[in-house]
């Protein structure tokens, strides 16, 4: 992803925070398809029409909450299938030194975070926080009990891509081998 975000005018830093919004929620919709796929599957095996409404009628849109199917999501694998669920490698790198590495769980805990924020969140050019942002931010921001700024550099979001993609290719692989790929991505 290559964004210049030097020099920019209040047009071309909202043009830039929807293209942020952008690709972070498509990424995690299929995030999202993925892990759908791994619950219906575990509760209906081989049986796609029952797969499909699992998904469509309970699952679906408005239903159920993405971080209600991560914890079902995280139950399943770590009761069920727990090698394959173990055997998740996280790209982030922890900033606390007592943590060796993030887990599979930890790592969907945080992209759904995120994904909030770019859901959720208003985009701000300083004028909340009254403050000048350097032109290789977007700001985002959070309006609970106080005004809280949540700044994103090409970096931030190239890590959090980079992520979701990690983490889907490690559903894909699972749901492939488990002879339910319901992705063509």
């Amino acid at each position: 992803m290559a964004i210049n975000t030097k020099n920019k005018t209040f047009v071309e830093k909202v043009n830039l925070s929807i293209q942020y919004r952008g690709k972070v929620i498509h990424n995690i919709s299929f995030l999202e398809m993925a892990m759908n796929a791994y619950i219906a599957y575990y509760f209906c095996g081989d049986d796609d029409k029952k797969m499909t409404d699992m998904i469509v009628l309970i699952l679906g849109d408005e239903r159920t909450s993405l971080s209600s199917k991560a914890q079902i999501f995280h139950k399943l694998a770590i009761s069920y299938d727990k090698t394959w669920y173990d055997s998740y490698i996280s790209i982030r790198k922890p900033i606390d030194k007592k943590v060796k590495f993030y887990t599979m769980n930890q790592d969907m805990v945080y992209i759904i975070e995120e994904r909030n924020v770019f859901a959720h969140r208003i985009f701000d050019s300083g004028i909340f926080t009254d403050e000048e942002l350097p032109d290789d931010i977007i700001r985002f921001t959070r309006f609970k009990n106080e005004i809280q700024p949540i700044d994103y550099d090409k970096n931030k979001l190239d890590e959090l891509l980079q992520l979701t993609i990690n983490l889907k290719n490690h559903f894909e692989k699972k749901l492939k081998v488990m002879g339910t790929y319901p992705l063509s991505i």
